[in-house]
């Protein structure tokens, strides 16, 4: 039986609550990261998605509603956020400090349980019952 590659991609993806304290947060620590994706992350541009997310909150705070929304996060923007909160300075207030923890607990907790592969591919050889 002769096969043909077939590459069936899985991304997997993690539901977050976002709030002001941790838009605020995440940009605090980003603008003061040192490395440069986790800067752009929190800036206008390309993959600035937490300058996104806080374009996002202006909204709904425009709009009257609840200040948070959901976002669905892939692997690689949840390890993004993760390695912004990674060493957290001297500056922050207990708040944050408790805010920075709680996240970086629940965040490597998720990436724990969810396995440590993105993506996988499968073959299928050809004849094979469906």
């Amino acid at each position: 039986m002769s096969e043909i590659g077939i590459a069936i991609g899985c991304t997997q993806r993690f539901d977050i609550a976002v709030t002001p304290e941790l838009i605020a947060l995440l940009t605090k620590l980003g603008n003061m990261h040192y490395d440069g994706v986790c800067k752009s992350a929190v800036n206008c541009g390309v993959g600035g998605f937490i300058y996104g997310w806080s374009n996002r909150m202006d909204y709904v705070r425009e709009a009257g509603k609840e200040l948070s929304f959901v976002d669905s996060l892939t692997n690689r923007t949840l390890q993004i956020c993760l390695k912004i909160c990674e060493f957290p300075p001297p500056r922050l207030t207990p708040e944050e400090f408790a805010t920075r923890n709680q996240f970086f607990r629940l965040g490597f907790a998720a990436l724990r349980q969810a396995g440590a592969d993105e993506r996988f591919a499968l073959t299928i050889p050809v004849g094979a019952p469906s």
